[in-house]
């Protein structure tokens, strides 16, 4: 059998030695921008979680699927998605994917029934699969390769930013004028932002050869999954990461909850406190994205080591603070300081897997790890919502920090199979 052969101009090469452009630029803001709104239709509704309680009466176990069935649809959706982004279009990918999950958004609004609401959130995690993937690679692409775990940490920072806008506008309108509103309110940003990319450049899609022919899709799944296979390095790492995320959904899910419940605020005042943790794990994975790359700069295998000690620390910070502090102003302070450690592996996770696969498969690549990620994300929420209908909503958070220990372990092991794939990609060089 033939093999798969990847080609590409020139000019198409690996953006490590590329300086950055205006247009560049003008692409980070707009992919985050989206990002930020993708994350705002997301998370609007762990702030009507009390409203809908209210209203229909549903267990925590339901309101919990409610978050976690958008992850798991963006899951499964994100590897397929992201095969056919790689091969045809990532700016007409975004635009249509913006345009879905925007819809569906508003949709939400007119639900009258849980299956209703239900079918609506799986169509926002159907439109929002492959955005994650898509939005990576075109700026994978316009940035050097120095520069990835810093940009794309930003951009995946943009979530955090989205949830924050999310959790505190679900709030303050639901307090207002009805959960209804506020879906039909986020809703309208993203139809916007989704039409604006058909006027954004897209790269050259690479070629992949069977031979001298195009390939049959079943060749080019196997030239896939070969990748992946080549690469222990993605697995690793992007299980640990999905670890990671599965604690930090648990955060940005049930905060708003436990200040209502625990801390008897008001519905508007448990967002905002929501949003000062939530904060804070934005600004975490910029800085320590960047501390990261710099730290990792001459031993790449530190990057790993870094992220699985601040795994630890954040695990550390989040337990002492949901299972040993009384209620009150230091317990709060604790979870956002513990908020500024969740953010330590979202860049450098997708910056890592990366380095290990052919710039052919960016999208690609980076959609495994968000399958992974987005199951840990499903995960979460939903294991913290049946602990909290048994124990309470406290012992779920103060068993959640698990989650972050055992992602530890997965970045410990990924050390010596990541300098494995380095030394093969270089020698392949």
């Amino acid at each position: 059998m033939a093999s798969v052969i990847f080609s590409q101009d020139a000019a198409q090469t690996s953006a490590s030695n590329q300086a950055v452009s205006t247009s560049g630029w003008l692409t980070f803001g707009l992919v985050f921008l989206l990002m930020m709104v993708d994350y705002i239709d997301r998370q609007v509704i762990v702030s009507m979680f009390p409203a809908l309680k209210a209203e229909f009466g549903w267990t925590d176990t339901q309101l919990g699927a409610l978050s976690s069935v958008v992850a798991l649809t963006v899951s499964l959706g994100a590897l397929p998605i992201a095969v056919l982004v790689d091969r045809w279009s990532r700016t007409r990918s975004i635009m249509i994917m913006g345009t879905v999950w925007s819809a569906a958004t508003m949709a939400c609004g007119l639900a009258t029934g849980y299956l209703q609401l239900f079918l609506a959130r799986l169509t926002v995690g159907l439109g929002e699969a492959g955005y994650g993937p898509a939005g990576s690679a075109l700026l994978a692409s316009r940035f050097p390769a120095r520069m990835h775990g810093f940009i794309l940490g930003a951009f995946q920072a943009a979530g955090g930013i989205g949830s924050i806008i999310g959790v505190v506008l679900g709030g303050y309108i639901t307090a207002r004028w009805g959960w209804r509103a506020a879906f039909g309110v986020v809703g309208v940003p993203g139809l916007i932002l989704a039409l604006m990319f058909w006027f954004v450049p897209d790269y050259k899609t690479f070629q992949v050869n069977h031979g001298s022919q195009r390939p049959s899709l079943g060749s080019l799944v196997r030239a896939i999954w070969q990748a992946l296979r080549q690469a222990p390095t993605a697995l690793l790492v992007g299980l640990g990461g999905a670890l990671h995320l599965a604690f930090v959904a648990n955060m940005l899910t049930w905060l708003p909850s436990f200040y209502t419940r625990v801390h008897q605020l008001p519905q508007e005042r448990a967002g905002a406190m929501t949003a000062m943790t939530v904060l804070a794990f934005s600004v975490g994975v910029i800085v320590w994205g960047r501390a990261i790359d710099r730290l990792g700069a001459a031993h790449r295998t530190r990057r790993l080591q870094a992220m699985a000690v601040l795994s630890l620390v954040c695990a550390a910070l989040m337990a002492v603070a949901f299972g040993a502090m009384p209620v009150g102003r230091a317990q709060i302070a604790m979870i956002v300081l513990g908020g500024f450690f969740m953010g330590c592996t979202v860049g450098t996770v997708i910056a890592i897997v990366l380095d290990v696969i052919h710039p052919a498969f960016r999208a690609t690549s980076v959609a495994f790890v968000a399958l992974l990620g987005n199951l840990g994300m499903a995960i979460g929420p939903l294991a913290v919502g049946m602990v909290s209908d048994r124990f309470g909503l406290q012992a779920g958070l103060t068993l959640a920090p698990i989650f972050s220990v055992l992602a530890a372990a997965a970045f410990v092991a990924c050390v010596r199979v990541y300098r494995a794939d380095l030394q093969r990609l270089a020698a392949a060089q």
